[in-house]
């Protein structure tokens, strides 16, 4: 029932998976297993999260926490409830809270693939706070565990970690690489996950960074090796979705979907095409699953390409004030740092002369006044 009832959330039932998996864990509950309630409850925080649901999940994680902990089950089930709970957090936009469960949660030792989840976790939440250093141990840890264990179901999420920190470093060799990493992973598989979505995302998010540069340069070798590079993520996205984005998105409901919308977005600015309304449409698909963090990236673009457009200023400067405030209420230093110089480009732009306010008191920040500080932690090994 459990499986039967994740199928049908994934494909489009939403309501009546969930119904379904919960009628199996009403049977868990029944037979009085605490390891298989507490597996339920793991499943379910995934599922609901899979689907977009992020609240739910967040909330499916606690209680399940709660059961394992009375059950004995808390370094084992308990630590994967607090995983999910800990991306959930992340990805509400709750960093001080998904900081400091992630620290509680690596101080109880845990080992494995609950520890891979959870180091995951933590080096996301740093590598979005500029906490690069902090990140790269943590994943370097959870790759050794992983790789000591053979592999496990963590290495889709640990892959889609490296490859974010990897792009906001600009190592794009270093994506590249794990793009590689997780195309193999994925035929192993035979099914697609949906941290490889997020890798798929942050790779096309790179390689047009690349493709900017190359531009800038006349580096027309280096701009064939992005397009390479990005016509090779989309064969694999076509193999699993069958028609390409669209299909894939199909398969994992509204989040599908923001993906999508973020991947079409990048490929339009690799081929150097930047669309203000794809990146809109993508910071409406992200704040439909009240996740803020990527909005705000996207609206940083949306405002780049109407520079680049020479459109609205009124439209660039609304993208600029909304993206500002989510980064300075997030603590997002490399984002913030990214939108600073989108902000003076707009300051000195002559079509803005008089003057883009908004770029003009964003510009005035660029060294950081205003941004909250990350709070800095010692690394767990």
């Amino acid at each position: 029932l459990g499986i039967l009832g994740w199928d049908e959330a994934v494909l489009g039932d939403v309501e009546g998976g969930i119904a379904r998996f919960r009628e199996a864990l009403a049977i868990a509950e029944e037979l009085g297993s605490f390891a298989g309630i507490a597996l339920g409850y793991s499943n379910l925080a995934g599922l609901l999260d899979r689907i977009g649901r992020v609240e739910e999940a967040l909330a499916a994680a606690r209680e399940g926490f709660a059961i394992a902990r009375r059950g004995g089950l808390e370094r084992t089930y308990g630590g994967e409830m607090l995983g999910h709970a800990a991306k959930a957090l992340l990805d509400l936009g709750r960093w001080d809270e998904a900081d400091a469960l992630t620290d509680e949660a690596l101080e109880r030792a845990p080992t494995g693939p609950t520890a891979i989840w959870l180091l995951v976790n933590r080096a996301r939440l740093e590598t979005r706070r500029g906490q690069f250093d902090d990140a790269a141990e943590h994943l370097a840890t959870a790759r050794a565990i992983d790789e000591s264990l053979g592999g496990t179901e963590r290495r889709p999420a640990l892959l889609s970690a490296l490859a974010e920190l990897a792009a906001w470093q600009r190592r794009i060799d270093d994506v590249r690489a794990t793009v590689i990493e997780g195309i193999a992973r994925a035929s192993e598989m035979g099914l697609p996950d949906p941290a490889l979505a997020w890798l798929a995302a942050m790779v096309l998010r790179a390689e047009a960074d690349a493709a900017e540069r190359a531009r800038a340069r006349r580096d027309e070798v280096g701009l064939a090796r992005a397009r390479a590079a990005v016509d090779e993520v989309m064969r694999q996205v076509e193999r699993f979705g069958g028609d390409g984005l669209e299909s894939a998105a199909a398969l994992t409901g509204p989040r599908g979907v923001a993906v999508a919308a973020l991947c079409r977005a990048e490929l339009a600015r690799l081929e150097g095409r930047p669309s203000p309304p794809s990146w809109a449409e993508a910071a409406r698909a992200w704040d439909a699953i009240g996740r803020p963090f990527t909005p705000a990236y996207a609206r940083f673009r949306e405002a780049e390409a109407l520079l680049a457009a020479r459109g609205e200023r009124a439209d660039a400067a609304r993208a600029l004030s909304a993206a500002w405030a989510t980064c300075v209420a997030l603590g997002a230093a490399p984002l913030r740092a990214d939108g600073a110089l989108v902000a003076r480009r707009a300051a000195t732009c002559a079509w803005t002369a008089l003057p883009l306010r908004v770029a003009m008191g964003i510009f005035r920040l660029t060294a950081g006044r205003g941004a909250r500080a990350p709070r800095q932690r010692r690394g767990w090994r």
